[in-house]
């Protein structure tokens, strides 16, 4: 069956229930598991400390463009860092939260896309059930509550595998996967590029 096929029969299953309930659904679950690692011991030694050094350079010394820590350290690229600043800026503090809130939005996002892809090319079951199984593991238990770059670099990577997909398949040009690859870089250097784009690997065959 192709894919186009798939995506006919998803939207003739009368049993489908409305997207945005299954969104809604899925948010509440991401949101629960948020508040619940949120509300644990903080961890404010490694990681948490060098981002919020890096956010603290970022909103009291205005150094948005090469944000550093407190040892002068830069080695991670600055996207975290800015988001994680402008959600300090909105509440007016630094913590927790405001670390740990771009990485969970991410998190979600991601748990989205993989419904929305899942459901258009194999049916919403397959959807919600991709996105309930990467909900429900191990790695998202970790992101939702760390001052880490997985969160984020996870999203533009598949970002970038989808547009690159999206580009072969339907041959309407690349700017989407060059701007997810643009993203990526900002979130974890050029290794998101690489990683995204291994599926092409398979075109040759």
């Amino acid at each position: 069956m192709s894919s186009s096929g798939g995506h006919e029969e998803a939207l003739r299953d009368a049993s489908a229930p409305r997207p945005i309930l299954v969104v809604l659904a899925l948010s509440s679950i991401a949101i629960a598991i948020f508040a619940i690692r949120l509300t644990g011991l903080p961890d404010l030694v490694d990681n948490e400390y060098r981002l919020g050094a890096s956010v603290l350079n970022v909103i009291q010394g205005g150094n948005w463009i090469i944000p550093h820590d407190s040892m002068g350290n830069a080695d991670k690229p600055p996207l975290l860092a800015w988001l994680s600043a402008l959600v300090s800026l909105a509440v007016g503090r630094v913590d927790a939260f405001t670390l740990y809130l771009p990485t969970a939005l991410a998190t979600l996002a991601l748990a989205l896309l993989v419904f929305t892809t899942g459901r258009r090319y194999f049916g919403w079951r397959a959807g919600l059930f991709g996105a309930l199984m990467y909900l429900s593991s191990n790695v998202v238990s970790q992101q939702m509550a760390t001052a880490r770059w997985d969160g984020l670099f996870a999203l533009t990577v598949a970002l970038i595998a989808l547009a690159a997909f999206h580009a072969w398949t339907s041959e309407r040009g690349w700017t989407v996967f060059w701007l997810a690859a643009a993203v990526s870089t900002l979130t974890k250097g050029p290794l998101g590029l690489v990683l995204g784009a291994f599926g092409l690997l398979v075109v040759p065959g």
